[in-house]
């Protein structure tokens, strides 16, 4: 055997599957009551006797729905006994809904001479390790492919974000997240079956292609029943914990025939689904929420807001009008316009050689300091005008982790932020945040911060306060 395979297993049959994808076929290779094929594997001498112990141990841990298992294990299992490889075994046991669990996991084949993987990209390259759901390179590539050959019957875009999720990992730590992921995708999984593929798109959302839906009940009744299973999937398991799910949707052809343009409108959709309250989902619908203004570039999509944008003008503009007649208030009721007008829960201002706090306005504490600036790790994603936008603080995961770790620790989870630079030197850092909840931010509210950051910039040096 020359690649990975995929295993199986099913309490309530007892029968365990070993099988392969030949362009996304699968091809069965072992079909039988685990017992038997464990007792047939050891009579047969199938497993080298120094792994005997390995191999009972993986036996069991997939008859107890051990949570997650890794064993590596000398045999000709795969091979009948003609001959012996090195088998990596992993595996984890998931819920496909409250009552139903088995047990999933791959096979990796190393050849005992060469210990060299050769890996089957249909299984490996192209599956998220944590979900065993498409990865976000894939889920994409699909959807994309799917639109573009503009098929006659409908195709929805569907993204489930897990509701604060970053809380949960905090609260009760990464490994409960794990769980928490894997159960929800296969809920997800088995909700829609063989009418379209899912995929992890980030830490704690998935996207869905669903294809033929019949009209918008047959929709409903899969997102309703994804919803209302992740509600209850951990009711009850620890005390004060609430699993839920946000979910937002996008149609084509009814709404658009660009995947980029779907995309964005199901993201805003699921935006909308957490402004209303989280735990709930929303199906984009141009009349009721608006058209969807784009940045292809940015992949940025937002409501026309023209109200706001006004506000926000007509706000820079008195503030102008400050700066001229020399009437511009101090920094504190500066900050406090800000965050009313832009609807901002902390805005924070850096300085000094660590970085640290020398302006808050919030009701909350802020983070102590911002010494992440100083890493060009970090401080590289800045763009011309020194401003980075966050939309989601999950983004930053592996990319830059200390920055990652200290906004989320302080529940940040989105920001604008501008660098403060005199000679190409980063003299501070202002950060505008939103703290336990996410939002896209608009182009229009980028920009108008972006002058306003420019003005409190030249306020503070004018000051001596950097």
């Amino acid at each position: 055997m020359t690649h990975d395979l995929a295993f199986e297993y099913s309490f309530e049959t007892k029968i365990i599957k070993i099988y392969l994808f030949d362009c996304f076929r699968e091809i069965i290779l072992i079909n039988e009551d685990l017992e038997t094929w464990r007792k047939r594997a050891v009579s047969m001498k199938y497993v080298r006797p120094e792994y005997l112990d390995s191999f009972n141990k993986l036996c069991n841990d997939i008859q107890k729905g051990t949570y997650r298992f890794d064993y590596e294990i000398e045999s000709s299992i795969l091979t009948y006994g003609k001959s012996f490889e090195s088998n990596q075994f992993t595996g984890v046991t998931r819920y496909d809904d409250i009552e139903h669990k088995k047990v999933m996991g791959i096979i990796t084949v190393i050849p005992s001479k060469s210990k060299s993987k050769d890996t089957n990209i249909l299984i490996a390259s192209n599956m998220d390790s944590l979900s065993e759901l498409l990865n976000k390179k894939a889920i994409t590539e699909y959807a994309q492919n799917i639109i573009s050959e503009k098929p006659k019957y409908n195709v929805n875009i569907v993204i489930v974000d897990i509701d604060n999720f970053t809380l949960v990992n905090n609260k009760y730590g990464h490994l409960f997240g794990d769980e928490v992921i894997y159960t929800i995708a296969g809920i997800i999984k088995a909700e829609i079956g063989t009418r379209g593929l899912a995929g992890r798109i980030s830490g704690g959302a998935f996207m869905i292609v669903l294809e033929k839906t019949i009209d918008e009940t047959d929709l409903r009744g899969i997102l309703r029943a994804i919803r209302t299973k992740t509600e209850r999937l951990f009711l009850n398991r620890l005390e004060n914990l609430n699993i839920t799910c946000s979910i937002g949707v996008s149609t084509y052809p009814a709404d658009s025939d660009s995947y980029d343009i779907l995309f964005m409108q199901a993201d805003k959709a699921l935006f909308i689904a957490k402004e209303k309250g989280k735990n709930r989902y929303v199906i984009y619908d141009e009349k009721k929420h608006g058209k969807v203004q784009t940045d292809i570039e940015h992949k940025i999509a937002y409501l026309s807001q023209n109200q706001s944008f006004d506000s926000h003008i007509k706000y820079i503009g008195t503030l102008t009008d400050r700066i001229i007649y020399e009437s511009i208030p101090d920094i504190n009721t500066l900050l406090d316009e800000i965050k009313s007008e832009f609807d901002i829960d902390c805005i924070c201002i850096f300085s000094g050689d660590n970085m640290d706090i020398i302006k808050a306005e919030t009701e909350n504490s802020p983070e102590l300091d911002a010494r992440y600036i100083l890493n060009p790790q970090y401080s590289e994603k800045f763009n011309d005008d020194n401003i980075l936008v966050i939309d989601n603080v999950n983004e930053l995961e592996g990319r830059a982790d200390e920055a990652f770790r200290i906004l989320s620790s302080q529940n940040i989870l989105g920001a604008v932020q501008y660098i403060i630079k005199e000679n190409n030197n980063t003299k501070g850092l202002i950060s505008y945040n939103y703290i336990n909840r996410f939002k896209k931010w608009s182009v229009t509210d980028t920009n108008c911060l972006t002058i306003i950051s420019r003005i409190i910039s030249s306020y503070l040096t004018k000051n001596n306060l950097i």
